[in-house]
């Protein structure tokens, strides 16, 4: 699962509830489902990246490192979940935003 982060200096969502209220039941299922299934030897993580760079967003400066992501950046951590780095990682959202929730 892959879930992404929003919102503006002091973490303000968006003002979309629909989006906003999805984006926490999937942190929520993740956690239900890592309970349920950790028996089993099925671990379950969300990797909630920030903002990602588009063409729709070029140019634009908005995380604590002063840039947005690219899409390779998030490549090492997802490895680290499903490999054996992560054995012992169940129910655990990783936040990879640049800073953007430091606060």
């Amino acid at each position: 699962m892959v879930s992404s982060m929003s919102g503006r200096i002091v973490n303000r969502p968006q003002k979309q509830a629909a989006y906003n209220f999805s984006k926490a039941a999937t942190i929520i299922m993740m956690k239900s489902m890592a309970a349920e299934w950790g028996e089993h030897g099925i671990r379950v993580n969300a990797l909630s990246p920030g903002y990602i760079q588009t063409v729709v967003n070029e140019g634009e400066e908005m995380e604590e490192l002063s840039r947005i992501s690219k899409p390779d950046e998030f490549r090492g951590t997802a490895v680290d979940i499903v490999s054996d780095a992560g054995s012992y990682l169940t129910g655990a959202e990783i936040v990879v935003d640049g800073g953007y929730t430091i606060w």
